[in-house]
């Protein structure tokens, strides 16, 4: 009896040992995003600097070529998103490996970790717009997050033939805008 006791223990042990390593995780997850937004906006601002030390040198030596600096750098200062369906197919492969909803801000740093970035004035809201653009495929529910629309999650009960219908009903009554992501 004794041996079940000691086993039983170790198997508690055991599961609040994986439910921590589970927890530090998405974590690190996290941190590895916001680590590459900052490398990416850092590269940016290198980019433009660099623009901007061209166009100060050769601003003393004609108009036109300072003009042709200057419309360069703002070209460069807006990066071009990727496609809706590339963000699409992304988010859809981390909601499968992650096997539970996830918010707009934990899905624009797994992008950002596989080198996906959106950028804006707002680019988590871009990203809010490109999944409300997804919603034949990938659905906002309340208080959990975007999931796949075809894919039952158990852990949060929901089932994707039934609450199909559910969902809709919340994008008429939101008009389409989640505001609690």
């Amino acid at each position: 009896m004794a041996d079940n006791e000691a086993v039983n223990q170790i198997q508690t042990r055991l599961a609040a040992c994986e439910a921590e390593i589970a927890e530090l995780a998405q974590k690190l997850e996290s941190a590895n995003g916001k680590r590459s937004q900052l490398i990416s906006l850092l590269e940016m601002w290198r980019k433009v600097m660099d623009r901007s030390d061209l166009m100060e040198t050769t601003h003393h030596n004609t108009k036109k070529v300072d003009t042709v600096v200057t419309s360069s750098s703002r070209k460069l200062a807006r990066s071009k998103n990727p496609s809706r369906s590339a963000v699409e197919k992304a988010v859809s492969e981390i909601l499968r490996i992650r096997n539970k909803p996830a918010s707009r801000r934990d899905l624009f740093d797994a992008l950002a970790e596989r080198e996906i970035h959106i950028y804006g004035k707002q680019p988590e809201t871009v990203l809010g717009t490109m999944m409300w653009r997804s919603r034949e495929k990938i659905v906002f529910i309340q208080e959990h997050g975007y999931w796949l629309k075809d894919v039952d999650c158990p852990s949060i009960g929901y089932r994707a033939e039934i609450d199909e219908k559910y969902v809709e009903e919340q994008e008429n009554i939101t008009g389409g805008n989640n505001t609690n992501e």
